[in-house]
This record gives C-alpha cells, structure tokens and sequence, in this order.
C-alpha cells in the first residue's frame, strides 16, 4: 500500500509538472497575431468582445478604478479576445465617449490590462500585465508571473515584438484536471505496458512475473521463479 501511495504522490508531482510546463509553452509559442484584411494598429488585431460581468468584477476586485466623469466626456471600458491553442488572451482598455452636444480632444492615455489565461486541455494558470499611463509616465506591472519572455515575429510587412509572462496564479477546476490527465498519460507510459502484461499473462493462466505456462498442473508456486502463482 505504502508503495502504490508513493506512486501516487510522485506521478501527480510529475502530473504537475508538466501542466505547468505546458502551459508555458502555450503562453509562449500560441498565437502570434490573427491574420485578416485591413491595416495593422494595436486595437485592431484584437476581435472586439464586450466585458462581461464577471470580467468587470475581476477588474474591480484586482483594483481597476473608473475614472470619474467631466463636463465633456465619460469613460467606459472595453476590451478585445484573441485565443489559440492552450492560450487567451484578453485585453481590458477605457475609453472617452462625449456626452451630447459636448467635443474635444480624446484622451489617448488608456489604463491596459492584458490578462493571459494558458493551459492544455483546460485554462490552468493566469497572468497579468498592467500598463497605467499617469503623470509619470506609462507604468508597466506583471501580476502573478515568475518572468516574462520576449517574443519577436514578423507578421505581413511589420515586425511584432512582444513579452509572454510566465503565469503562476493557478485556475481551478482546470489545474486539478490537467494534472489528473497529464499524471494518467504518465502512468500509462511508465506502468501500464507492465499492468498490460501481467493481466495478458493470468488471463492465459501463466505465471505473472516470469511467464512460466502453469495450466498444466495445479501449482501454488511457480517452479520457474518461485512466484505465487
């Protein structure tokens, strides 16, 4: 029992592991830039997708304060999806709208969030790259990452730079599951082809360790290896 439990324990470490692994590697390589016509600019690349309410709670609880309002204009929030293999990534912006009858100049200073969630078959980790642009100038801060890696790529006529963070803040039920299914394939590929053998060899009435043909006489032990049988 205590052999089995130990089995356990390092195949989920292992499990982990590589879901945290994988999840990188998701983060990193998955979706440089979605393709589609029209000219290249920083909002545009991005599939518009309205902030759902649990989106504005999050931003709430992780300390985005709405701007107050002027004479002139309200700010409102906004953001753009892009997804791929193992990796999303949501962008959080506000924005000025006028009221009516009002204009003027926009504001081009937005508070950005990037909130990357990564992970294979299911979302496990979560990062976040704030930028606040303020008097002092634009403030950039990566939330719940070990470290950020530089990605370059050329997409069409442009050459993209970019920083992939490397998450830590873990997503549940999706982590547990992840590490349940990467601990199974584990298994599968260190004991199962032995699990796979010994039933093969009982089924056929042999001896489970050494192989030795037991149907032909009633034996408590195998006389080959000294197993019971």
């Amino acid at each position: 029992m205590r052999r089995w439990l130990t089995r356990l324990v390092v195949l989920l470490l292992l499990g982990a592991i590589v879901n945290v692994a994988v999840a990188w590697g998701c983060g990193i390589f998955s979706v440089r830039v979605p393709g589609g016509a029209g000219r290249f600019t920083t909002w545009t690349i991005w599939e518009t997708v309205h902030p759902t309410r649990q989106d504005l709670q999050w931003l709430n609880r992780s300390g985005w304060q709405p701007r107050p309002e002027d004479e002139d204009f309200t700010w409102k929030a906004a953001s753009r999806e892009i997804s791929g293999f193992g990796l999303t990534r949501k962008g959080f912006f506000d924005y000025q709208t006028f009221k009516p009858g009002r204009s003027g100049r926009m504001n081009c200073s937005p508070l950005f969030v990037i909130r990357d969630r990564t992970g294979w078959p299911f979302r496990c980790l979560q990062a976040e790259k704030w930028l606040v642009n303020d008097s002092s100038g634009r403030q950039y801060q990566t939330r719940y990452a070990v470290a950020t890696v530089p990605v370059s790529y050329q997409w069409e006529a442009w050459l993209i730079t970019d920083t992939r963070p490397l998450a830590v803040l873990p997503i549940w039920p999706g982590f547990g599951i992840n590490t349940l299914f990467y601990a199974t394939i584990l298994w599968l590929l260190s004991f199962g082809p032995f699990t796979a053998r010994r039933f093969i060899r009982n089924k056929r009435g042999h001896c489970i360790k050494c192989g030795y043909d037991l149907g032909h006489a009633d034996h408590r032990a195998c006389p080959e290896c000294g197993a019971a049988a």
